[in-house]
């Protein structure tokens, strides 16, 4: 709910350096009258990256009746995070939003834990142009992904900045 903009400037950025196929933003590119449940199951199924949009209140996002999301078995972005964590294959990379910060492993439920031992990446107003390169470029290293022109993946190239761990 505090990323929305952020998901669809990132997503518009992504879609100048990635094949179309290759990107997936789980219900707008679900077409109208599909399961979505099906097609979000044929996604991950095939998802070599994982975005974790993090904002200040993604922890405290709550449903219609004060439950914290992240704790529902069936929560949608739950079992999205989940699977790609589970999947040694999928790279999950959180990106933090809106000055948020990582969450740390206590602060999530048992099959998100591992999500707190990932690399977070910083996404900012005042140096989108520079964060957004940087981070296309980390996307671009991730295993099964290509680079634009479709040819496989880009050269490997070491990000600067903008990524930060949890101090423990």
């Amino acid at each position: 709910e505090d990323s929305d903009i952020w998901v669809a400037r990132l997503v518009d950025e992504l879609r100048k350096h990635f094949p179309s196929g290759q990107i997936f933003q789980d219900i707008a590119s679900i077409d109208p009258g599909a399961d979505f449940v099906t097609a979000l199951e044929e996604a991950l199924a095939s998802a070599s990256a994982m975005i974790v949009m993090i904002g200040p209140g993604w922890l405290s996002a709550a449903d219609k009746q004060g439950r914290r999301r992240l704790d529902s078995p069936t929560g949608f972005v739950r079992q999205e995070v989940a699977e790609s964590l589970r999947r040694t294959d999928v790279r999950v990379f959180p990106v933090l939003v809106n000055s948020a910060e990582m969450p740390a492993e206590a602060d999530l439920p048992e099959p998100l834990k591992p999500l707190a031992r990932r690399q977070a990446f910083d996404l900012t107003v005042r140096h989108w142009a520079n964060d957004a390169a940087r981070f296309v470029e980390a996307l671009r290293r991730a295993p099964g992904l290509t680079d634009e022109l479709g040819t496989g993946q880009a050269p490997q190239r070491e990000a600067e900045g903008n990524t930060r761990r949890r101090a423990a």
